[in-house]
């Protein structure tokens, strides 16, 4: 119950919404964004590719080059395992069943560690007050920690995450260095 109005229980709390339920939203746009992202992908790169809907659909489309390729996602993981190129890795932590993911302080122990040229980074959502914004903190610390580690991040989002806020701050917009949505 909120005073004055509803919301969901989701945003009240903060929990994840299933990547099964996100992966069949925004479909075209996410594929739209994914391919834009292509262009930024280059060979001998060490690339972070984050957990999410919009990830995992790049992930699909991930082209077969020499990179070295992080990621917390399972689900861009099973996409990735196509590829012969990359060497593939996934850091420890604790698994996320409502988005296939997972984080925790192994994972940031390990990708603190890590130099990463690209990282490709999901949101649940932007809005100006908040910035790009996640709503698990342990996710959105391992994220934090990727993106102190990086050259140039990206960050990827549908139109449906405009306008959203949720409870832990990823980064401000200044810190992405790379915006793609489908617009």
């Amino acid at each position: 119950r909120i005073h004055g109005g509803a919301k969901s229980v989701g945003r009240v709390i903060g929990n994840d919404d299933l990547i099964q339920m996100r992966s069949v939203r925004n479909v075209e746009e996410k594929k739209l964004i994914a391919k834009k992202a292509l262009s930024l992908i280059g060979q001998h790169e060490c690339i972070f590719l984050d957990s999410g809907s919009t990830t995992t659909e790049l992930a699909r489309v991930f082209p077969d080059r020499p990179n070295i390729l992080y990621t917390c996602s399972l689900s861009a993981a099973a996409e990735l395992s196509n590829l012969k190129e990359p060497r593939i890795y996934l850091p420890g932590g604790r698994l996320n069943s409502n988005s296939l993911s997972i984080s925790g302080s192994a994972g940031e122990r390990e990708l603190s560690y890590v130099n990463f040229d690209l990282a490709f980074i999901g949101v649940t959502g932007y809005e100006k007050r908040t910035g790009f914004n996640s709503a698990s903190e342990r996710d959105t610390n391992l994220k934090r920690t990727v993106i102190s580690r990086t050259a140039k991040v990206v960050a990827l989002l549908d139109a449906s995450k405009l306008g959203v806020a949720t409870a832990y701050t990823i980064c401000e917009l200044h810190q992405a260095d790379v915006v793609v949505t489908a617009g």
